[in-house]
């Protein structure tokens, strides 16, 4: 697994976060390499 993650502090009270996951060879199903897994996440505090 290969992963990557961002967070960027737009505000005090809002976060941004981007991900990225690589699972290589998942399960392993020979049919799948890699499978790629993108993520968006806001948050915010109230």
């Amino acid at each position: 697994v290969a992963e990557a993650f961002y967070r960027i502090q737009m505000t005090r009270a809002q976060q941004l976060s981007f991900g990225w996951q690589a699972y290589i060879t998942p399960a392993f199903n020979p049919d799948n390499d890699i499978v790629n897994v993108v993520s968006i996440r806001w948050r915010v505090q109230f």
